[in-house]
């Protein structure tokens, strides 16, 4: 099993980072970017480690693999918040740690996986550190959409896009990892709608699989509500089904319902009352008109 085993539906970006670990296209900064879920960190996360990896392929049975995919490897560092930005000393602090050489015989390699949430000095503080690079040092940046990162920073990076993974894909790797029925894993792949996170939740928790079904009830009886119409008021399309000619209403052989008289007989009156104003009206217009003759 390699570093790349839990990228998923990213076949491109699998062969475009192998390239790299392998010195064809190698840069010092990149730039992850994809939708919630399609495993933009997991893929920054995967490149490091083939970067450090023993056999430079990603093997994922090495020592390196081993510790950088843990998190406790000394010359990868993970930057994630759970605050809605991240400041400028927190950048500053990353930068020094950049600027020192690695442990190791690779690279020191600073991911940030929020780098959306920088504010303008911390933006500021990294591209000085990215136009500056030092010679070992690799900088991985992940947000959800390039233009989410301060654009002379995107301009000094290699971009990575990753796409939104196909069902079949994601319901094959909760089949390889998970190892749940290929039923489950595709009804967890339909129901997350791609994300990763949520698929390997509803394929684990029979729990969290009942909440969602919950919820959908909830909202499917809410739509009813509102859909349908009140007693007195109306009928509800379900009771008669749709008319001929895409109508609504009851079928010409039917009976209105109680509702529906009423509403006709206080129409008709409405309808009559307004006649009653507008003959009225003519009549004394016509007498003035009269008159004034």
């Amino acid at each position: 099993m390699t570093v790349w085993d839990g990228l998923v539906g990213q076949r491109a970006v699998i062969a475009t980072l192998s390239r790299a670990v392998g010195g064809h296209g190698m840069t010092h900064a990149w730039l992850f970017t994809g939708p919630p879920g399609s495993g933009r960190s997991n893929a920054a996360v995967a490149f490091a480690a083939a970067l450090q990896c023993e056999q430079r392929s990603g093997c994922g049975e090495c020592h390196a693999c081993h510790t950088v995919l843990a998190g406790s490897h000394a010359d990868v560092v993970r930057v994630r918040t759970e605050k809605l930005s991240i400041g400028v000393d927190d950048v500053r602090d990353l930068v020094r740690k950049a600027a020192l050489a690695p442990v190791g015989a690779r690279w020191q390699i600073m991911v940030v996986e929020d780098a959306d949430r920088l504010t303008d000095s911390a933006c500021n503080a990294l591209l000085k550190a990215i136009e500056e690079p030092t010679e070992r040092t690799v900088w991985l940046l992940c947000a959800p959409t390039s233009e989410d990162v301060l654009g002379t920073i995107r301009s000094r990076c290699r971009s990575i896009a990753l796409s939104t993974p196909a069902p079949v894909d994601v319901a094959d790797f909760l089949v390889r990892t998970e190892g749940v029925s290929e039923s489950l894993a595709s009804y967890a792949a339909r129901a997350s709608q791609g994300h990763i996170g949520r698929a390997r939740a509803l394929a684990r928790d029979e729990a969290t699989r009942n909440r969602r079904r919950e919820r959908h009830r909830g909202a499917g009886a809410t739509r009813a509500r509102r859909t349908g119409e009140q007693p007195g008021v109306g009928h509800p399309v379900a009771a008669h089904g749709p008319a001929q000619g895409g109508d609504h209403g009851p079928l010409p052989d039917q009976p209105l319902p109680d509702g529906h008289r009423a509403s006709s007989r206080l129409a008709r009156a409405s309808r009559g009352r307004t006649r009653a104003r507008t003959a009225s009206t003519r009549s004394s217009t016509g007498r003035r008109a009269s008159r004034t003759r």
